[in-house]
């Protein structure tokens, strides 16, 4: 954590949304969730971190070089800036409805703002949607997350189960 101390304040900002973005994020979503407007600065940031060898590539993404660093990051934010930042994310996420992962992008966030409720509103209707086009292995990994987040609701564990009838064809 000494090295990602000694950075610029911009940089740490960045590397806090990076960890609380997870797995891969875009600069344009890092951009919301670091609250930087200018591309260009979000780029020079980015490209400064990736030559720090803190983030690297990943597809159109970014990444962390090491998950121990953005674990590290994020544990040590306190719980009113991850909250922030979480909902951040949210807004984010809730801008991105058209993008194949959105759903459970967001329902992933809206669990970590403590807002159970929509986040399972927001995994149901998902899995209609993927259902309702014939998605039915998308529909059956959108019920697992829900229960990741609800494990004791029964209703979703019947309509998993249900899905999962139809998949094997019993």
């Amino acid at each position: 954590m000494t090295r990602v101390d000694s950075l610029s304040a911009d940089l740490q900002t960045v590397l806090r949304a990076g960890a609380v973005l997870g797995g891969k994020f875009t600069p344009a979503a890092l951009s919301v969730v670091a609250e930087i407007s200018n591309p260009a600065q979000i780029d020079a940031i980015i490209q400064t971190l990736v030559d720090e060898h803190l983030l690297m590539a990943a597809d159109d993404a970014f990444t962390f070089r090491r998950e121990l660093v953005s674990s590290a990051i994020y544990t040590s934010l306190s719980r009113v800036i991850r909250l922030k930042l979480h909902r951040l994310a949210v807004s984010y996420w809730q801008a991105q409805r058209q993008e194949r992962a959105a759903a459970q992008q967001l329902a992933g966030h809206l669990a970590r703002c403590g807002l159970l409720p929509q986040a399972i509103e927001v995994l149901m209707n998902a899995a209609d949607a993927a259902e309702e086009q014939d998605d039915l292995s998308r529909a059956a990994l959108i019920y697992q997350q829900a229960l990741e987040i609800f494990p004791d609701d029964k209703g979703v564990a019947l309509r998993l189960e249900r899905l999962q009838q139809r998949l094997t064809g019993e």
